[in-house]
């Protein structure tokens, strides 16, 4: 979980690229490029979810449900994150965001309550 949130939390930096690159911030949109930057985080945000789920089976089944939340949210983040869903305006810019931060809260949600 702390690699999901260090690493693909990084999808909130696409919605302001422009204003990072004035501002000098070296975020991994400005760094890589944007296009790079979104799909290496689609598959950084597969490879947690699909690793959160095998971690789980193998060491503690009780983790298994919010495991599978988080993994059905790394899918959406790695579909919407290259897609054109997540490109335009401002607002169409932060949903990949939106995506892993609802990730973030229903795996979370699903620890506390299981």
């Amino acid at each position: 979980m702390s690699l999901w949130l260090g690493i693909v939390s990084q999808t909130k930096d696409f919605s302001d690229i422009e204003g990072d690159k004035q501002t000098g911030r070296r975020s991994g949109p400005v760094v890589w490029g944007e296009d790079v930057a979104r799909f290496f985080l689609s598959g950084v945000a597969l490879l947690l979810g699909g690793g959160y789920v095998l971690s789980a089976a193998l060491l503690t089944l009780v983790l298994l449900i919010p495991a599978f939340v988080l993994a059905f949210g790394a899918v959406a983040v790695a579909v919407i994150t290259p897609g054109p869903w997540s490109r335009g305006e401002k607002s169409r810019r932060r949903r990949a965001y939106r995506a892993f931060m609802f990730s973030q809260y229903g795996a979370t949600l699903a620890v506390v309550v299981w």
